[in-house]
């Protein structure tokens, strides 16, 4: 199989199973299990936690040992055997034990497809990284809307099944990829050029602005399925809401491209980062849950502008050798350790403040962020 074709199809699987279960998994364990907001949270938790210990560790294995293709291979297939066996768990502690064992393996995975398109596509092409995560995107897109109307019709608890049958599909795509060759790094090499990479200024003030605004963004996310229901949604209606804010980010990632070959990157991020405060601070003021509906566009930046952007940002001041590791280092110290305060603050301030006071937080968490990239971040395309 070409390696444009195995990249796309990987993406598509891979954010299905995504999909079809993280935004189910809150209402699946307050209505099946019935916990509250506050064990939620620490439930919610395992993900990022996971990824946190997981992402360097398959980084290292990926880059110095099996390589990636290799790695990628059974990370997809262990997560697809095992995540079903959370259904057989009764009580809490079972769940949270069996939750950060298949996320152990599944949570780098998203960083090694976006690796494998870098790879692929060359430091001269990476404008064109937006239209090939496209995929991506339309395999969420796909999921959210399927999977609503079959747990409508069905029960929440199929949400590990069809988890598991996606994750097949990708184990069976990487297996037949072709990819071009990837020296292996030795572990320390690159251990030490991370570690240079991380000490760069611009790097450092990169990452606080946008672990900022993402653990507002995941505040939100989070409980995003919980508030639609909590309005009124169904299941269906939840899947609906998913996917227009994906429809949206489906478009913005086809006119990327074209963005980035007019703007320089900085404007690009600040702009992204900075419409988080617009998007969530809305959802506070809806009693329907369809008025979440036009502020689900505005997705289409704070999510496409700063994932793509970011991506390209992280490529740009990280050399060849260690790509991987890089983005995996980025996945860690932003969007695991984001996606882990977001869900402990997001139960918190849902617990004892409600929804409302969460949306409002997480929108000035993006205006903070925004300031602090506005002035103390570079543009990494004007560095020599």
């Amino acid at each position: 199989m070409k390696s444009q074709h195995g990249i796309r199809l990987s993406y598509f699987f891979t954010l299905f199973a995504i999909g079809a279960s993280v935004p189910y998994l809150a209402p699946y364990f307050k209505e099946y299990l019935h916990l509250n907001n506050h064990q939620l949270g620490i439930l919610l938790m395992m993900r990022p936690l996971a990824a946190l210990i997981g992402q360097p560790f398959w980084s290292y294995i990926a880059d110095g040992f099996l390589g990636r293709k290799t790695t990628a291979f059974w990370i997809a297939l262990i997560s697809a055997l095992e995540f079903p066996l959370i259904l057989l768990a009764r009580e809490y502690w079972q769940i949270l034990i069996l939750l950060f064992i298949s996320l152990f393996f599944f949570g780098s995975l998203n960083s090694m497809n976006d690796t494998l398109a870098l790879d692929f596509l060359g430091r001269k092409n990476q404008t064109q990284f937006g239209p090939l995560r496209l995929f991506a995107s339309l395999g969420f897109f796909v999921a959210v809307i399927l999977s609503g109307f079959l747990y409508q019709v069905l029960e929440l608890k199929f949400l590990f099944w069809v988890f598991s049958i996606s994750m097949l599909c990708t184990t069976m795509v990487i297996q037949k990829m072709t990819l071009p060759h990837m020296p292996l790094t030795k572990p320390s090499h690159g251990t030490k050029k991370v570690l240079v990479f991380l000490r760069k200024k611009n790097v450092r003030f990169f990452l606080l602005a946008v672990l900022i605004s993402e653990t507002g963004n995941q505040m939100a996310y989070m409980y995003l399925s919980l508030y639609a229901k909590h309005l009124g949604a169904s299941n269906a209606q939840v899947g609906i809401l998913w996917a227009t804010a994906t429809g949206f980010e489906m478009i913005s990632m086809i006119f990327m491209p074209m963005l980035l070959s007019k703007y320089r990157l900085k404007p690009i991020l600040m702009t992204g980062i900075f419409c988080g405060f617009f998007r969530w601070v809305p959802f506070a003021l809806a009693t329907q849950w369809w008025h979440l509906f036009p502020f689900q566009a505005i997705h289409m930046i704070t999510l496409t502008f700063v994932y793509i952007g970011s991506a390209l940002f992280i490529n740009m001041e990280s050399s060849p050798k260690i790509r991987f590791s890089a983005q995996a280092f980025y996945s860690l110290f932003v969007l695991n350790t984001a996606n882990l305060l977001g869900s402990y603050l997001g139960g918190e301030i849902s617990q004892y403040l409600g929804y409302r006071v969460l949306f409002i937080t997480s929108g000035l968490f993006g205006i903070l962020g925004g300031t602090i990239f506005l002035f103390k971040v570079k543009d990494p395309t004007s560095n020599p």
